[in-house]
């Protein structure tokens, strides 16, 4: 009677309680052969001098008690910047005194949580300022000493806003090295978002004098997250508009067009430098051909890509020339704004139409997007893809290292 069906529907519990653990213990045991590396966004690493001593990021310095001298050289030869001392040092993880004001992305929480997910879990740092084409080279070669120390694993990556871009790059040069891919918050189609920064200067909490635009300008990797003109399906687009919503098609990263429109340091008074102009044009072909890298290629093969961010702040994707609120000639305040993450439009996070990836919303904004506690099912879902696919070794020989 109803007590024999009883014990059957226990047992059949029993039994699917007993095929769920051992999947779960499968899962485990696929999640622990696969190395998780961490790649963090602009400003996402803490910089030191050659003595060792922070350059970036202190409270003291965003409070504003102290100002280090972030500027990069001005000397270029043979298509690489020079070098002036500072290295990246470590992600940065927090700032103790007033980290609402930074304007940093702190990773404390997310790597807290990466070390819990039963998997070896690194984290990549890089110098943030210089050229995304040197990262995309250190990135790869950084993961290739994962993969050899795991017998040849290949590694899945976590990127967060220009860290995707690196990481994107890198595996559209090397995919042999790349389990999957998620990213959050990544600019892949650009935007203007950079443009205020270089025109009028960035605020480091409560200190506006080390991120000014003299100093920024001279950052190559800036002048990256602005797309290849025409690359848009609206070839038109460039993120600038005229006092009646009509597209200004610039080039950012021809210097004509920035002198053209007096944007950055070509709206001030006095003109730049020969030598000045020369590095400015240098870090501008520079971001020329890492944007370059990002282009979608037939003959790769790519892995499972996870595409993560937020589509709830109102987020700049239009800048106007001559508006009503314009400082020095440009307006950052009248446009409309756009859904997205506070920092990035929505519509900017999506990569190539050709490509075929996941796309998966959170109401977390830009800088805090890796703390959302949804990421590591998201990755176990890719590690799960891949398992199903049994591509999970690469070959070194077949390396272009």
């Amino acid at each position: 009677g109803s007590s024999h069906r009883d014990r059957e529907s226990e047992e059949m519990t029993q039994q699917e309680q007993k095929r769920r653990r051992k999947a779960e213990r499968k899962r485990q045991k696929r999640r622990a052969k696969i190395p998780l590396v961490t790649i963090h966004g602009i400003k996402g690493s803490v910089l030191v001098d050659a003595k060792d001593n922070i350059v970036w990021l202190t409270g003291a310095q965003a409070a504003g008690l102290s100002t280090p001298d972030l500027s990069l050289p001005k000397k270029w030869k043979n298509g690489v910047q020079s070098y002036d001392g500072i290295r990246p040092k470590h992600t940065l993880k927090a700032v103790t005194v007033i980290p609402y004001l930074v304007g940093a992305s702190l990773y404390e929480e997310w790597l807290q949580r990466s070390q819990t997910l039963g998997c070896p879990s690194y984290e990549f740092c890089y110098d943030w300022r210089r050229s995304n084409c040197e990262s995309v080279i250190k990135f790869a070669s950084y993961l290739r000493w994962i993969s050899a120390k795991y017998n040849g694993v290949k590694v899945q990556v976590i990127a967060h806003s220009m860290g995707g871009n690196i990481a994107f790059a890198a595996l559209n040069l090397y995919p042999e090295l790349f389990h999957s891919l998620m990213c959050c918050g990544t600019p892949f189609r650009g935007g203007p978002a950079f443009f205020p920064d270089m025109h009028i200067g960035m605020a480091t909490g409560r200190n506006w004098d080390i991120l000014t635009p003299s100093v920024i300008s001279f950052f190559p990797s800036m002048h990256s997250i602005s797309h290849l003109f025409g690359e848009h399906d609206d070839a038109t687009y460039s993120g600038c508009v005229d006092k009646d919503m009509k597209p200004i098609p610039i080039d950012w990263h021809n210097i004509n067009d920035w002198k053209k429109y007096k944007a950055g340091l070509f709206a001030n008074s006095e003109p730049l430098s020969e030598a000045d102009e020369a590095a400015f044009e240098c870090c501008l072909n520079d971001a020329k051909k890492f944007r370059s890298l990002l282009k979608y290629r037939a003959d790769v093969n790519y892995p499972p890509l996870f595409i993560f961010g937020s589509n709830t702040a109102p987020t700049p994707k239009y800048v106007m020339k001559d508006g009503p609120k314009s400082i020095r000639g440009w307006d950052f305040d009248t446009c409309p704004k756009h859904p997205g993450d506070g920092r990035v439009p929505f519509s900017h996070i999506l990569p190539s139409d050709q490509l075929s990836y996941e796309v998966f919303l959170t109401e977390y904004q830009h800088d805090v997007l890796l703390s959302d506690p949804r990421i590591p099912g998201l990755l176990q879902k890719l590690v799960d893809q891949v398992a199903d696919t049994n591509q999970s070794i690469y070959n070194p020989y077949h390396s272009r290292l």
